[in-house]
């Protein structure tokens, strides 16, 4: 059973879900989701690895960063807690932001990373493309309407938002359930934002992933 743990990161907490025993793999979420993304997995996992879900900053049990939600922001996050958790080396694996997370921390600390597992990692690339992106575009245009969507119509964004982002198959109860319940939460909410707000940013980091060394 998943037992629930945090580390202290700069004085904030880092909250994660951790099973099993043997070489540490790491488990990211991507954006609209929390470390229970993975619940359904780890089972599957804990007899071969000990497993490590973490909340990225700002989502699930993790607090906010104070210098936002850019990727060189969550990887010092990301390295930290590797280390407080004895996580090094590690495999490490993530969906979505997570994938590219992964990727990320592969690159700028291959030392630490074993292996990498990036699943639709390079969303900021295709992000403008989507349904999803068309409508964040359009809701920028309206300063706040995006936000106001998020705390009035969640479980319409959710529905969508699961729809564009992996496929209609994965538009289940439980799916959206975990997404709205995300778009609830004011702190989870406001990093969202701030995370669509700031994707360009993750171009930069895109960039390095050809100094990523490990089996990916």
């Amino acid at each position: 059973m998943l037992r629930y743990e945090h580390v202290m990161v700069e004085n904030r907490r880092l909250g994660y879900a951790t099973e099993g025993s043997g070489p540490a793999l790491v488990l990211l979420h991507g954006l609209g989701f929390d470390h229970r993304l993975w619940v359904a997995t780890a089972p599957y996992l804990v007899g071969h690895t000990r497993v490590i879900i973490p909340d990225l900053p700002g989502f699930g049990r993790s607090a906010a960063l104070p210098d936002g939600t850019g990727p060189d922001a969550m990887l010092r996050s990301l390295a930290a807690m590797l280390t407080a958790t004895a996580a090094v080396p590690c495999m490490i694996a993530g969906f979505g932001i997570g994938g590219t997370l992964a990727l990320g921390v592969a690159a700028r600390n291959p030392e630490r990373v074993h292996a990498v597992v990036a699943i639709s990692a390079l969303g900021p690339q295709t992000w403008p493309e989507t349904g999803t992106g068309r409508i964040a575009a359009l809701f920028s245009a309206l300063p706040g309407a995006l936000g106001m969507s998020m705390r009035f119509a969640p479980h319409m964004l959710a529905t969508r938002y699961l729809r564009d982002a992996i496929s209609s198959i994965a538009v289940n109860p439980e799916a959206v359930e975990l997404v709205e319940s995300v778009l609830r939460d004011p702190v989870q909410r406001q990093t969202l934002l701030k995370t669509l707000g700031q994707l360009n940013d993750w171009k930069q980091l895109i960039r390095r992933f050809s100094g990523v060394r490990a089996p990916s």
